[in-house]
């Protein structure tokens, strides 16, 4: 682009040279004529230039999006590298927002089921659901559930949204111990019992008897082994939850 400009230059320049050289012996009529070809090889030569330099750009952007394509495969999303913030199951709603802000939703609704209430506290990635009997969110209630969809956040574990799904199992395998599958017996290959090293003494999160942490893939398939998968097969949800039954 940079020689196509430069050339563009050099024509004006050899244009005012040219014209300012012109024979005084010439006509007026002999002039204007010359004026006016020498005029329209100038605008004919600028939009050939504007031409070249517009399919220049075009191709340069052609060029970075067939790259970005190449680097993302089929069916992926690239994730932006961040520093996340790191979390703990321990945590109250009040301790929460003062670790992550204001910019958030609450609500609390009848439940019926397990509990009477429950109240969910929703940032962007992340969502906190504590199981209540009291109308109110006591102020000492720790999250009975969590789901996390963003690398923004982390908690006492050493992977996170779209890592492989073998490295975050390999990680688990070596830090908890299965969860055991309570209605078909055995234990589940991508289930754990989530523990954190700085719980306070005697306290369970969640009230119900400790938390399990599994997770949900970038693909569509369901897996009974790690054995099933593919080094492509990445973490898209992290949940970490309380077991009903």
């Amino acid at each position: 682009m940079k020689k196509l400009l430069s050339l563009f230059i050099v024509i004006s320049l050899l244009f005012t040279i040219i014209t300012g050289c012109s024979s005084p012996q010439k006509t007026e009529e002999e002039l204007r004529a010359e004026i006016k070809a020498e005029l329209e090889a100038e605008e004919k030569l600028r939009k050939e230039l504007e031409a070249e330099i517009r399919a220049e750009l075009e191709a340069e952007k052609q060029q970075k999006e067939e790259q970005k394509e190449e680097s993302t495969p089929v069916g992926q999303t690239t994730i932006e590298e961040v520093t996340p913030i790191a979390l703990s199951v321990f945590m109250t709603k009040d301790q929460i927002i003062e670790k992550l802000g204001h910019n958030y939703t609450f609500e609390t609704k009848e439940d019926g089921a397990y509990v009477d209430y429950r109240s969910i506290l929703e940032y962007d990635g992340i969502e906190f659901y504590f199981g209540h009997n009291t109308k109110k969110l006591p102020a000492d209630q720790y999250p009975s559930g969590i789901t996390i969809t963003s690398n923004k956040y982390r908690f006492s574990y050493d992977f996170n949204i779209g890592d492989p799904a073998l490295k975050a199992i390999a990680y688990c395998e070596k830090n908890f111990e299965n969860a055991e599958d309570f209605h078909g017996g055995g234990y589940i290959f991508d289930s754990f019992q989530y523990k954190e090293d700085n719980s306070p003494k005697g306290t369970t999160a969640g009230g119900f008897g400790g938390l399990r942490m599994r997770f949900f893939y970038n693909t569509s398939r369901s897996y009974s082994s790690k054995d099933d998968m593919s080094e492509d097969v990445k973490i898209e949800e992290i949940n970490i939850f309380a077991p009903m039954d």
